[in-house]
């Protein structure tokens, strides 16, 4: 099995061209009634709309994200993408967190400093197998 290091690493020129496509949306008309039973709300989309394209810092999420050490994997023909954490301590349990569609490894992300490092958030025990 070949095992590659990953790294998330947009081009510019996507985010170039997807702040043009943002900016170039052709809005609709305001609907007849803004209840959301009718479709998302015109002024929401475009605020949201808006964020994307000028308030979220797409290189701040790439460098939090790339300080995980990420990793992907050929596996019977599937690219496998990973985070590898070695706990702290002598013999740190491994454990293998998954996940299934549509989710992300970032529903780990903040439960992973907890596991890999109990220490650190006020845990003083030395978890024991029961096996």
């Amino acid at each position: 099995m070949k095992v590659e290091t990953f790294e998330i690493d947009i081009p510019d020129a996507d985010l170039t061209e997807f702040r043009e496509r943002l900016t170039a949306t052709r809005w609709p008309g305001p609907a007849l009634s803004a209840a959301w039973e009718n479709g998302s709300d015109l002024s929401f989309m475009q605020r949201l709309a808006a964020h994307w394209r000028d308030g979220f810092d797409w290189r701040a999420q790439e460098r939090r994200l790339n300080a995980l050490s990420q990793y992907v994997a050929g596996l019977d023909g599937q690219d496998v993408h990973f985070i590898h954490a070695r706990g702290e301590g002598a013999a740190p349990m491994p454990l293998v967190l998954t996940h299934g569609w549509p989710g992300s490894f970032l529903e780990f992300e903040q439960i992973l400093p907890m596991l890999t490092h109990p220490s650190l958030f006020g845990e003083t025990r030395r978890m024991r197998s029961t096996s």
